[in-house]
């Protein structure tokens, strides 16, 4: 199943999601969907706690379940885009790595949008994300601790990515 790209869920155009643009969309996909559950995703992807699901929280929600989704291709895209062989991709790897995924505008993606992801994966500070960074950051919720500190607006109004996701 096909996520919805984030400008499909951003009915007004305003640069985020707010819950009633995301339950009326979730409503045609889920019908099913209570009101408790679709309260419980939406507060997953508002990762900072604003009532609105900014642009880099979806394109970090995307790129998470895009990467975990489909391991062997994770595990074959990082081999790929680790030039240097060393068990981590640095910034510019990284960026190469995620234009190369099967995601909907993934190559349209701003170096800002994926180096606001990267900063989120790097736990350890080491200017370089592991495999084990990006899978404890889905597992554990490492990334959705660290945006919580960001500031939202200034942030989400840089973005201009409208990621999806395919599984």
């Amino acid at each position: 199943m096909r996520a919805p790209s984030f400008t499909a869920m951003d009915a007004d155009g305003n640069g985020s999601i707010d819950f009633d643009e995301f339950v009326a969309l979730m409503r045609e996909r889920e019908p099913n969907a209570t009101l408790s559950q679709l309260h419980s995703r939406f507060a997953e992807l508002d990762q900072n706690g604003d009532a609105c699901i900014d642009r880099h929280e979806y394109l970090l929600y995307a790129l998470l379940e895009g990467l975990v989704t489909n391991r062997s291709t994770l595990i074959e895209q990082f081999e790929k885009w680790d030039t240097d062989a060393s068990g981590k991709l640095e910034r510019r790897e990284f960026r190469r790595l995620v234009r190369a995924l099967d995601m909907a505008d993934a190559k349209k993606c701003s170096d800002k949008d994926i180096d606001l992801v990267f900063d989120l994966l790097d736990v350890d500070g080491s200017c370089a994300v592991t495999f084990h960074e990006i899978l404890s950051a889905h597992r554990l919720g490492h990334a959705k601790s660290r945006i919580r500190g960001l500031p939202t607006k200034k942030v989400g109004a840089a973005l201009s990515t409208s990621a999806t996701l395919q599984v």
